[in-house]
Parts: C-alpha cells; structure tokens; sequence
C-alpha cells in the first residue's frame, strides 16, 4: 500500500552466525566513527594546543586530535585464553562497562571495570580466544578494507535483494520510526530503497541519502526531545534525561536500528553523538574523563574536588539537582544528609560520574542498544 511506512522485500536471507560479535570487536568502532557519526573537522593551525591542561603524555596534541585519541584509548588483547583491556594514555582507577540487561525488559547495568569484562561484548556474550588472531588482522586493515569485509557478511548484495519504504514527505518521521520498529531484522541488512508519495524520482541513491538526511535531522530537533546538546564545544548530542515516556523508548530503538541499517546503506548521517555514549554503545570503558565531552565545567569541578585537599568548605551533599525542573536526586540513600569529606570525596565523584554518565538515562541506552545490535 503506498505510503503506509512498512518495510516491503523481495528476499530476506543475511548470513550472520558469529560474524555479529566479532564485528562488534573489530569493526563497529571504525565504521560508526566514519559513517554514522562524523564530525566536522578543523585545521590544526585553528584548533589550539593544550599547553596547560593536565593531559600528561599527551601535551602539545590539538584539541581535536585529543578527542580522537580518547576515542581510541581502549583495546582488547587476548594472553593464551584470557582477555585483557590495555590503555593508552592511561586512565583513573575507576573505570566502568555497560552491559546489556539479559532480558529485554530490564534496563542495562554499569560494571567496574575488571579482568572478566574485556572477555564480554556489550550484549554480554563470551569471546572465545581463537578470535584474537583473526580480529588483530583485520584491525590492520585499511578502513575501506575492513568495511567491505563487514558488507560482504552482514548486506544482501541490491541485485539479489532489497527493502522498500514508501512515505509520505509530511509525515517521514512517524512513518519512518513506525517501519523501522516493526520491520522484521532481515529487512533491516537489506539495502534500501526510498520512494516519496506523489514524487516522482526514481531511487538511484539520492533519494535514500536524502531520507536518512530528513529522518536524522528530525530525530536530533530539539522539540523531539530524544536528544541534546552537550556543553562541549563540539555540540554533539547525548540522550536527553527527560525523555523516559514510552514513545520516546520506542523512537530510541527505532533510532538504534536506523544508525545499524545507515552502515549497511553506507551513510554519512548529519549529526554525532558525543563520545561517553559512543562508548557505551560499543561496550567500551568510560570513565570521569569522559565527563569532559558532556559539560567541561562539571568535568573541571569533579576534578577539582578529587585533587583538593580540604572540600569541607565546599558544603556538598551525597545529592545533585541538574535541572531546575527535575527534583534533587540522592545519589546514595540518604543522601541529601550526607556531607561530603575528605574522607569519602571518591566515592561522591564517583557516584556522580555513574549517574551523569550512565543513570539517568539507562531506559533509553537499554533501548539504543537493543536497536542497534538488532541490526548488526
């Protein structure tokens, strides 16, 4: 029916088996960075040096060169049958990985980091080691080889196979979050096909870039209220606390399919997360540096609270209200009585990076990472 907003086919038939974890390992990180969530680039005589900041090893890097260190921080390394997360620069003890709630209704859980962790992907699935040779290889890769290698596992080739969406222009956004959540996961690796009702172009790839570019640009408008800007200079977006109707849970894994199903159509989409919910979306570690990507100036008062000698003065509670119109959250029972001291200052930092971070918004990651690994 034309315009109804549901995914049609000709075949549905996607070779998966254990390629989705191994991908997960050794290819997401690379093609989100590039296809889903690309970022504007600046040149390096505009982007200034940090010869201030307490970055260590990593002094004199530009801004942005800094972030994509960060990016790249973490990896996986397999010693005999054990997996080991290395670091580079090395970070704060504290560490922590979201791990996907094992049923569906339940909202993922944040771990502290330890040895068992770096042998589990975000769903929660155990590496087996004989992976580690093959997965070190393909990281070798150039990107444009190991994105192929991904396409030619998880893509039906277009002459074989295709889905079809067929929406109105006016509607795109409730149709499009409505096909994306109903459509069967077959559907989802197939490559797409986009025709508008009472438009008469014909879908050689422009209209489907063009879909992707309505879609995610209304999915990131700030009366959607999915997502917001984060204070970073970046201005990329992070999950918007206040967005725990069921609507926006559903839209959330409608949005976590569309960013699986843009790596297979191989789009660049307009927009991109910040990087703490880059990482958790992948399973990889975050930390109270990453607390800089969301707002700098809670980064640098988190900081300064853990290094200063005396925060009695500071008159701080175990509580913290973010938002004028959301009510003060303890961040312990009890907490609004709690004072903060020298002697349990780690602990507050701690507690307040896990809900920042993590917390606040668990409904809607849960449902962002069920979406996406729906997909691939």
């Amino acid at each position: 029916m034309a315009g109804d907003g549901n995914f049609l086919s000709n075949e549905a038939n996607v070779p998966l088996g254990f390629v989705v974890a191994f991908f997960v390992l050794g290819l997401l990180p690379f093609c989100c960075m590039r296809l889903v969530c690309s970022k504007p680039r600046v040149d390096d005589d505009d982007d200034p040096l940090l010869p201030n900041e307490e970055v260590g090893q990593l002094a004199g890097l530009t801004r942005d060169k800094l972030e994509d260190t960060y990016r790249s921080q973490w990896t996986r390394r397999c010693h005999g049958s054990t997996w080991t997360w290395q670091c580079f620069p090395l970070a704060d003890p504290c560490e922590y990985m979201v791990l996907s709630a094992a049923s569906e209704g339940d909202v993922p859980y944040l771990v502290e980091l330890a040895a068992a962790t770096a042998g589990q992907t975000v769903l929660g699935h155990a590496l087996p080691s004989w992976w580690s040779r093959p997965l070190s290889e393909l990281q070798a890769l150039p990107f444009s080889l190991k994105y192929a290698w991904l396409l030619s596992y998880l893509a039906v080739e277009y002459h074989a196979a295709h889905a079809k969406l067929t929406l109105t222009r006016a509607t795109i956004f409730d149709q499009s979050m409505h096909a994306l959540n109903t459509a069967h996961v077959d559907q989802l690796c197939l490559l797409t096909i986009i025709s508008l009702v009472g438009e008469s172009a014909v879908d050689a790839g422009g209209v489907t870039r063009e879909w992707y570019t309505l879609l995610t640009m209304a999915i990131v408008d700030e009366s959607r209220g999915l997502f917001v800007v984060t204070s970073h200079p970046d201005q990329s977006f992070f999950v918007n606390p206040k967005s725990i109707d069921p609507t926006h849970l559903d839209q959330y894994q409608a949005v976590g399919r569309l960013l699986g199903k843009a790596i297979i159509d191989e789009q660049v989409l307009p927009f991109h997360f910040c990087v703490p919910l880059f990482k958790m979306l992948l399973g990889y570690p975050v930390s109270i540096e990453d607390i800089r990507y969301l707002d700098p100036t809670v980064y640098s008062s988190l900081t300064y609270i853990r290094d200063c000698d005396d925060v009695d003065d500071l008159a701080l509670t175990f509580s913290v209200s973010v938002d004028t119109d959301v009510p003060e959250v303890e961040l312990v029972v009890g907490g609004r009585d709690v004072g903060v001291t020298n002697a349990n200052k780690a602990e507050y930092v701690e507690r307040m990076v896990q809900y920042l971070m993590f917390e606040r918004v668990a409904p809607q990651l849960q449902r962002l990472v069920q979406g996406l690994y729906d997909v691939l």
